[in-house]
């Protein structure tokens, strides 16, 4: 398991930047009066979740690498990144759901209704909460390995023009 403490390590701090995300989300409205826009601004959350691999792997190359770190090696620590923060997804999510925003369903379900963009059946089927977890989850490991194999881009390409980072 010491062979991953940095991307657990990583995988904990990014739940707490997706949790405090949710309250920011939460207090500017997006969970309910504003709940159209959240869509929009919740594709920001990109920002921070990027910041965060690059750190990550940044950390993986330098203390477990030795400083110098393959594009291969890159993208294996970010996927196992990507693995740890989906499981650890199910938690956030749970709170998320039960604690900061427990109308967050029910207010989007609404709104999918009186938007006509679904039916109440359709969207009570797709906005519950083994759908919204299972969706995070899934969510956070293909975002994850696409920001990992960007991430690995940068950081293999400093080490080969000889950059530190």
């Amino acid at each position: 398991m010491n062979k991953y403490r940095i991307e657990l390590k990583w995988a904990l701090i990014f739940a707490i930047m997706t949790l405090l995300w949710a309250v920011i989300e939460k207090a500017a409205g997006f969970h309910d009066e504003r709940i159209a826009d959240r869509p929009v601004f919740g594709a920001f959350i990109l920002v921070p979740a990027t910041v965060i691999y690059y750190f990550a792997l940044n950390e993986k190359k330098n203390k477990y690498y030795g400083g110098g770190i393959t594009y291969r090696q890159g993208i294996l620590s970010g996927i196992l990144l990507s693995l740890f923060i989906g499981v650890i997804s199910i938690l956030t999510s749970i709170i998320n759901l039960k604690i900061i925003s427990p109308d967050f369903l029910s207010n989007t379900i609404h709104h999918a209704v009186s938007s006509g963009s679904l039916t109440a059946e359709q969207a009570s089927r797709q906005f519950n909460t083994p759908a919204f977890i299972t969706t995070g989850a899934i969510a956070a490991v293909v975002t994850g390995a696409v920001i990992s194999a960007v991430v690995s881009l940068f950081i293999t390409r400093n080490r080969q023009k000889g950059l530190t980072t």
